[in-house]
């Protein structure tokens, strides 16, 4: 059963990639209105309690609206998937102050991208194109041999080294950063445990430990790497912008504890700041439960 859904994904991928990337994206979208609320309903269900939580302001139509938005851009990211190497030929994505990034490396000093999972988030995977430093990124890996094969093959394109999360890959990412081999990548709305997201924090108690906000932090007071918000957003159908912002200003001098004083508040406020304008775009609205008991 596995390899015949595995060769299903495959010929889906590799047919949808002889088609325009606009006619992709539009089919990701209708295949996910038609099959997400059916198929997936817990996902769905979260995605919707999420947005009655975060929109409070929103009235019963508007979070619909708000929720087939969001369930199109989910359909419209895996329908994307299969184009992203044309993705720069076809000029889909817009790139500002990618020279804060630059200026960094050619200083010598390693950097920490700190990522969000908002439009098509793979584009910000594709800065090492745009520098010419290679990037690394602790990536959950996917489930079935399909998935995974896709996404060596789309993040090989980007010059991508993929980190499995686990004790190793910290030990692996400090090094990298310390011997400045690549840009190192964290998404600080990364999926974790007990049924919830645990950052950004939305309102709850900000943990010290047990998220990528508080790892790159860490990191960061190791390896002296500055950390540079690098966040997309779709603009419309199938363009995007990647916006890069000034590196955080953090206390370096004063230690680890001080640094997750100060940057945690940094790192939330970025990630709330972007995410609540841009809600029907954040993929962790369908991931996991973020309410305030982690219910789900």
């Amino acid at each position: 059963m596995s390899l015949l859904r595995d060769a299903k994904t495959l010929g889906l991928y590799y047919g949808m990639g002889l088609l325009p990337t606009p006619l992709c994206s539009a089919i990701g979208a209708r295949l996910a209105r038609r099959r997400v609320p059916r198929r997936q309903k817990l996902a769905y269900a979260r995605a919707a309690a999420n947005i009655a939580w975060l929109k409070p302001e929103l009235d019963e139509e508007g979070r619909a609206a708000m929720l087939d938005r969001a369930v199109d851009n989910m359909g419209r990211y895996a329908g994307e998937l299969c184009r992203l190497s044309k993705f720069d030929d076809e000029g889909r994505t817009e790139v500002i102050s990618v020279e804060t990034v630059t200026r960094l490396i050619q200083a010598g000093q390693p950097v920490i991208l700190a990522m969000l999972h908002v439009g098509n988030w793979e584009v910000s995977m594709s800065i090492g194109r745009l520098t010419g430093k290679p990037t690394a990124a602790i990536v959950q890996p996917p489930a079935t041999a399909a998935s995974r094969f896709i996404m060596e093959r789309m993040r090989a394109y980007s010059k991508l080294r993929m980190l499995p999360p686990g004790p190793s890959s910290a030990l692996e990412a400090i090094a990298i950063l310390k011997r400045r081999e690549a840009v190192l990548g964290m998404f600080m709305d990364a999926q974790m445990a007990q049924g919830r997201v645990i950052a950004p924090v939305f309102g709850r108690e900000m943990p010290r430990k047990g998220h990528n906000m508080a790892h790159a932090l860490r990191f960061a007071a190791l390896t002296g790497a500055a950390i540079v918000p690098a966040l997309t957003e779709r603009l419309e159908g199938a363009h995007f912008r990647m916006t890069i912002l000034p590196a955080l200003d953090l206390p370096y001098e004063q230690g680890e504890g001080a640094m997750l004083d100060a940057g945690l508040p940094l790192l939330n406020s970025m990630a709330e700041d972007w995410i609540l304008p841009r809600l029907d775009q954040w993929h962790m609205l369908f991931r996991l439960g973020i309410g305030e008991e982690g219910r789900f």
